[in-house]
């Protein structure tokens, strides 16, 4: 009961959405016994009246709440005073809500994004023009190249799989035979034995 009693409609809730959770918080004491079924229509309108959070609707419909006799044309005249007012008054946009663009400002916007695009893109267009026409100025080149009768030969590589004593002698230090003692860098080098 005391839930009832308390009960006052939110700041985004309709009064059809708090006229429903009104009605299922009295529902809720009937069942349980609290209230007889014969207070509802008083305590609704009462309730419904008093939980309102416009002080606009409160004052358009106070004349209501004291004439009707009824809980269902309360609610139906306390929703079109609602409506009314909605329409008379649009809802009023947060400080904190998003800056919209006047529609001149957006075309001009639109128009400059819009020229940025097409330079950006002219000039990909021109630097892919560019190497291809180089591509194909080196394709020229080695296509107008003598071919020479012998088959070229093939660089042998530096390093044989398996190294003579000559060539041991002829690397590098830096490339030898890593052996079992190699634990890699900065490890403990063990000699060849």
């Amino acid at each position: 009961m005391k839930e009832f009693f308390n009960a006052s409609q939110k700041l985004e809730e309709s009064v059809t959405s708090f006229e429903c959770r009104l009605e299922a918080i009295l529902e809720q004491a009937f069942e349980c016994g609290h209230l007889p079924r014969s207070a509802k229509n008083e305590l609704m309108c009462e309730r419904l009246w008093s939980g309102l959070h416009s002080e606009a609707l409160k004052s358009s419909t106070r004349h209501k709440l004291d004439s009707s006799q009824q809980y269902d044309q309360l609610l139906k005249d306390i929703r079109q005073v609602e409506r009314e007012l909605k329409l008379a008054y649009p809802p009023k946009t947060r400080a904190h809500s998003n800056v919209q663009i006047q529609p001149p400002d957006m075309q001009k916007q639109l128009k400059d994004l819009e020229l940025k695009f097409n330079s950006v893109v002219s000039g990909i267009q021109s630097n892919v023009d560019q190497r291809f026409a180089d591509i194909m100025k080196k394709l020229d080149y080695l296509s107008v190249q003598p071919s020479f009768s012998q088959s070229p030969q093939v660089q042998q590589s530096l390093y044989h799989p398996f190294p003579t004593s000559q060539q041991n002698n002829q690397q590098p230090n830096n490339v030898r035979w890593r052996g079992n003692g190699y634990r890699g860098r900065g490890g403990i080098r063990y000699p060849k034995v």
